[in-house]
């Protein structure tokens, strides 16, 4: 059997050991920060009770995915699976019975709708109660500004019926826009859906760049592509100013929008 030279040994293990060992290092860094986030995710139940324009009334309940921003309870959560989509088309519709689960919790906290941005698609859910012991939250002041091409990740919550699993998805940022406002763009595998919202994107060390949004303009664009609002990512710089004013306006007993 011929022998191997010394240098191509020495090539072929420079080439097949980072492979192996960049596996396991990807491994552990997606498993940290499962382990440093997730506890933060919660879910939100709610029943929406809307009224069309001819006046017929319908409820429905909702379930839908919320982020734990403060310890005191605090929780960030898409505008328009709040509500806010169907005001869009016409509709008058208000969350009531809201309840915030928390871990393994079934049954859920009471908490209300303390404010809204439309246009940034954000909405703020409060607990009733302040809890006794201070809540894991995200800190979207500790964030990264990504570049064209870096890796990212999301992580999400599968719905009641498969246990709320964690699943992790890897994908890079396609890109960025400055209007209607600066957004980044998630790749489409990042983002399973046009449903996906209110999904924290991160880098691959753990920092938090934003949320997924839904940006609709106000007056109809017929050549809008539907494909083209998938994976907007509002940043975490934006959300970090959005919820200062929110918490703000809610102070001074004032409301971004009724």
């Amino acid at each position: 059997m011929k022998r191997l030279p010394l240098t191509t040994l020495v090539l072929l293990v420079a080439t097949f050991c980072p492979l192996v060992h960049g596996d396991q290092t990807d491994a552990d860094v997606l498993d940290k920060i499962v382990t440093q986030h997730a506890d933060a995710y919660v879910t939100i139940k709610f029943v929406l009770k809307m009224t069309s324009p001819n006046g017929g009334d319908q409820n429905q309940e909702q379930e839908i995915p919320g982020i734990l921003i403060n310890a005191k309870g605090l929780v960030l959560c898409s505008n328009a699976q709040m509500g806010g989509l169907a005001k869009r088309f016409g509709r008058q519709a208000s969350p009531t019975d809201i309840k915030v689960l928390i871990g393994e919790d079934t049954q859920g906290l009471d908490a209300k709708v303390l404010t809204r941005d439309s246009e940034l698609d954000l909405a703020w859910v409060q607990l009733d109660v302040q809890p006794e012991k201070p809540l894991p939250f995200l800190d979207f002041s500790v964030n990264a500004t990504p570049t064209r091409g870096q890796t990212l990740i999301s992580l999400r919550k599968l719905d009641k019926y498969f246990d709320r699993a964690v699943v992790l998805q890897k994908g890079y940022l396609a890109g960025e826009t400055h209007k209607p406002r600066r957004l980044l763009i998630a790749s489409s595998n990042l983002v399973p859906s046009l449903q996906a919202l209110c999904q924290p994107i991160y880098t691959i060390d753990g920092k938090v760049i934003g949320v997924t949004v839904l940006q609709l303009p106000e007056s109809p664009q017929p050549d809008l592509n539907p494909a083209d609002m998938q994976g907007l990512i509002l940043p975490s710089q934006d959300i970090v100013k959005a919820t200062e004013r929110a918490l703000e306006a809610v102070a001074n007993e004032g409301d971004l929008e009724e």
